[in-house]
């Protein structure tokens, strides 16, 4: 069994597609299967020339990562200021102190490596998609997302499983990007009925 989960999610279908052999199911949550600028930041509808700004943006930061480094090391002491403005979802979001203490130890962890091949690691997964293989992988799926979901949006999810033969969706109607995290135990009952067969395929 694969478990992915955002950037993920894209690894896990292509391993499925690539080597359907070496994997029985698949547990797909907040994630796509692919063109991740083509959606991201737009929960609703898509925005035609937001992936080639996102592009442009990431080109901008990426030599060098001036401004976003110091939005990152100064990210803890600007969560009141973001919360106010609605960044990332606004008071819903920092009701979780745990995801408030994630948030901060992302941006610590990705700052302390290259942050440049961080964000190119974005146009790699825009560049890549398993759309025209959902059909053929024919392994059961769980899909999991979250309604509040700003990277990628719940739409994605009903995407997939669209053309995954044998899969189920399930959106949580209040989670963001880190359901994993706000609905730790909602999450792994998924999963064990998943594995229990109580969702038929």
């Amino acid at each position: 069994t694969m478990v992915g989960w955002s950037m993920g999610v894209q690894v896990t279908l292509e391993t499925a597609s690539l080597f359907p052999e070496r994997v029985e199911k698949l547990i797909l949550l907040n994630g796509t299967y692919g063109k991740v600028l083509d959606t991201g930041f737009q929960p609703f509808f898509r925005v035609p020339w937001l992936s080639k700004f996102l592009h442009e943006l990431i080109d901008f930061v990426y030599a060098p990562p001036k401004p976003i480094r110091w939005v990152a090391e100064h990210f803890e002491a600007l969560t009141p200021a973001l919360r106010q403005v609605g960044w990332v979802y606004g008071n819903l979001l920092y009701q979780n102190p745990k995801l408030k203490e994630l948030l901060v130890q992302y941006m610590s962890d990705i700052l302390s490596t290259d942050f440049g091949n961080y964000l190119r690691l974005f146009q790699e997964l825009d560049s890549h998609s398993v759309y025209h293989l959902l059909r053929e992988i024919q392994q059961p799926a769980l899909v999991v997302s979250g309604r509040l979901d700003l990277l990628t949006p719940a739409y994605l999810s009903k995407e997939m499983v669209r053309k995954l033969p044998r899969s189920k969706h399930i959106c949580l109607p209040y989670g963001s990007h880190f359901i994993l995290i706000e609905y730790p135990d909602e999450v792994v009952k998924l999963i064990r009925d998943f594995f229990d067969g109580k969702y038929p395929m």
